[in-house]
């Protein structure tokens, strides 16, 4: 399906996992619910505003949830939980400079960060392949189309350089007879990735309308941005059923409740932000094309032809 074919319900009418923009009051999607939401243009046809796929991967959620995570820089900006950053990244907002993000907090040796490295872009690889194969056809075909465009190199580090196969570690329930380490030649993951725990964006309510300061939007060069919530937890101790942290687009006025294996397809230059966690505790791997690492490779370019 592409993004300009009229294929979907009526206007103002859901099916199973259609669901057409517009209307009145907030649309939230369960844990046990799959929707591409969608608009129709000016000429009747077909435009996608936001994927939400479930059950994806959901026997890799160990695999996934500790990679990176423990041993990463954490950035915990105004926001509960962790965030670490890496890949590609333009450093502090302070002092502008392209290149690998520094991933550790603490001293280890070269050979230690560039195992821990390689256990993030496996995982993050494998969630983009997840995300690729589950997510509609046009959203990653623009994706792939924009990477392509703007000739940057897949998920590397300051300590594993750019390439196209990615490994991982087994670790063996029997020590005395270990598992080979595996390669994979499949192409890595994009260069620019978010890991998360126990984050939150907070976006309050007031007559449905959006207050808190800390729901935002983003400039990227492509038109979508990846989440892959890979584990979540509820604590017994939670005094809202389903936990929190849900993600939430203001524009499109769609709560998505969060569970283990909740991919979303989302355009960051809407408004979004999540509800407060509320004792769910999640770990989440991202994929963003920020527009200030292009901007900065096409200055070096040009400053590179001008000389």
């Amino acid at each position: 399906m592409s993004e300009t074919d009229a294929v979907g319900p009526l206007p103002g009418h859901t099916t199973k996992n259609w669901a057409v923009i517009g209307g009145e009051g907030w649309r939230i999607v369960e844990p046990d619910e799959s929707v591409v939401f969608f608009s129709f243009g000016p000429d009747s046809k077909v435009q996608l505003e936001l994927a939400i796929i479930h059950d994806i991967g959901t026997g890799s959620s160990e695999l996934l949830s500790r990679a990176g995570l423990p041993k990463l820089l954490m950035m915990p900006p105004n926001h509960p939980g962790k965030m670490a950053q890496f890949g590609i990244n333009t450093g502090p907002c302070h002092a502008r400079s392209l290149g690998w993000a520094k991933s550790f907090t603490r001293k280890l040796s070269d050979d230690a960060k560039a195992a821990k490295d390689e256990e993030v872009i496996s995982a993050s690889s494998i969630v983009w392949s997840l995300l690729t194969y589950c997510m509609p056809v046009p959203i990653t075909e623009h994706i792939e189309k924009v990477l392509a465009e703007e000739g940057l190199p897949r998920a590397a580090s300051a300590n594993v350089p750019p390439g196209t196969t990615f490994t991982i570690k087994w670790v063996s329930r029997d020590p005395e007879n270990p598992l080979p380490d595996l390669t994979f030649k499949y192409e890595r993951g994009p260069p620019e990735v978010y890991l998360s725990r126990v984050y939150s964006i907070p976006v309050l309510y007031h007559i449905c309308l959006p207050l808190d300061r800390h729901s935002h939007f983003d400039k990227n060069y492509a038109k979508w941005a990846l989440i892959l919530m890979v584990k979540c937890e509820v604590a017994d101790s939670c005094t809202m059923p389903d936990g929190g942290a849900s993600f939430v687009d203001v524009n499109l006025k769609v709560i998505v409740r969060q569970a283990t294996g909740t991919g979303i397809a989302f355009q960051p230059d809407h408004m979004h932000g999540t509800t407060k966690a509320h004792g769910a505790t999640s770990w989440s791997i991202s994929h963003v094309f920020s527009q200030r690492v292009v901007d900065m490779i096409r200055d070096a370019s040009d400053a590179v032809h001008r000389e």
